[in-house]
């Protein structure tokens, strides 16, 4: 499956909302939004060249990317609501993570669009594991093909139930969901290499650029 990619308009409405978290206020804006030409999502976390800055880089690029190639809102939203991760600051404060706050919002969002099932992963391929050194400690990536390519990525960075680990998680398993719908590994590969933190080490510029070069490699 190779969707087509829709171009990107040389003028969107924005709308921002602005979400409450457990760590900092996270300003979503959305352009473009009117039924399917939703094409991007910025998101702002914490201060430029912030670990949390780098990250929700990383989500609102990989967002951006999956909507530009046709995937539907709701199953990224549902995959946002429904993560299973959690953080020590949202346990401490009994709230939602930041990651289930924005999956609230694009299914409040995604109210009006059609129902759709929610593409699996094949139940047999052939796997890869790397582990890459990073300024927050030693990713594990793992892939696995089938004949069709890349069709799933896991990754491990950290304890469970902690920011790193939560957000990593949630990471490999969007770019899975955007595999599964037939975005090229390319696309998301240059989308999320490079993006930098202050917790650089090595030739990894952050655990978003480890990720990348390890689906790369």
């Amino acid at each position: 499956m190779s969707p087509d990619k829709t171009a990107r308009p040389p003028v969107a409405a924005g709308t921002t909302f602005k979400l409450e978290t457990a760590c900092n206020d996270l300003f979503a804006t959305v352009n473009g939004w009117n039924g399917e030409s939703n094409l991007e999502m910025f998101l702002k976390c914490g201060p430029q060249g912030s670990c949390s800055a780098a990250i929700t880089n990383a989500l609102a690029v990989l967002f951006s990317i999956g909507r530009r190639c046709q995937i539907p809102l709701l199953p990224i939203a549902r995959l946002f609501s429904r993560h299973g991760g959690l953080c020590n600051k949202a346990i401490s404060l009994g709230t939602s993570t930041c990651i289930n706050t924005l999956g609230e919002l694009l299914l409040e969002l995604a109210g009006k669009e059609e129902d759709v099932e929610d593409v699996g992963t094949p139940l047999k391929m052939e796997g890869s594991f790397r582990v890459r050194f990073t300024g927050c400690g030693p990713i594990m990536v793992g892939c696995g093909n089938d004949s069709d390519g890349l069709r799933y990525v896991h990754t491990q960075l950290a304890k469970t139930n902690t920011c790193a680990n939560t957000i990593t998680s949630l990471l490999s398993e969007l770019i899975t969901l955007m595999l599964a719908y037939g975005v090229e590994p390319e696309k998301i590969i240059k989308g999320i290499s490079g993006i930098s933190c202050p917790s650089a080490r090595h030739d990894n510029s952050s655990c978003l650029d480890a990720i990348g070069r390890a689906i790369r490699d």
